[in-house]
């Protein structure tokens, strides 16, 4: 199963993130809810990392690695878990406070 990590505004920021989750050792997909626009640079993506490495991103994140250093970064970031059907997704909130 893979978790949303977040949406990309467009695919060179996606791909910002793809690389520098794969230089940490997170494999990472992307994903495009409208396929037909996968080969447009502007379309928005969803990136995607395995649910059991989800507590390696969430250390990344609150750690601050993650926060401001690529373009389109939060320092709120919620994971969304995606099921093997892209449209059913369940929620993990990634506050300092909260279990995940």
């Amino acid at each position: 199963m893979w978790t949303v990590l977040r949406i990309a505004p467009n695919r060179p920021i996606a791909r910002a993130w793809q690389e520098f989750l794969e230089e940490e050792g997170i494999p990472c997909e992307l994903w495009w809810s409208d396929q037909t626009r996968r080969d447009d640079l502007a379309a928005p993506c969803e990136i995607l990392v395995p649910s059991d490495r989800v507590h390696v991103v969430r250390t990344l994140i609150l750690s601050g690695l993650l926060t401001g250093l690529l373009p389109g970064s939060t320092e709120a970031i919620s994971l969304s878990a995606k099921h093997s059907a892209p449209e059913q997704t369940s929620s993990i909130s990634l506050d300092e406070g909260g279990s995940g």
